[in-house]
């Protein structure tokens, strides 16, 4: 199923990330909007919100 994201990142959080340590963060662009979040055994979390200082959704893993 085509989801209409760009520039799509998925990858264990960075030191930067606000995501939980065991799981996954994740970031799509819309073309409007930035959808953002992470995932772990038992959770989910989606946000919505506008680009980084950068240009992209996600900071650099670092």
């Amino acid at each position: 199923m085509a989801t209409g994201l760009t520039e799509v990142t998925v990858r264990p959080p960075g030191r930067l990330d606000l995501g939980p340590a065991d799981g996954l963060v994740f970031a799509g662009w819309t073309g409007r909007a930035c959808v953002f979040g992470s995932v772990r055994a038992g959770d989910v979390t989606v946000e919505i919100g506008a680009r980084i200082a950068d240009g992209g959704c996600l900071p650099a893993p670092g």
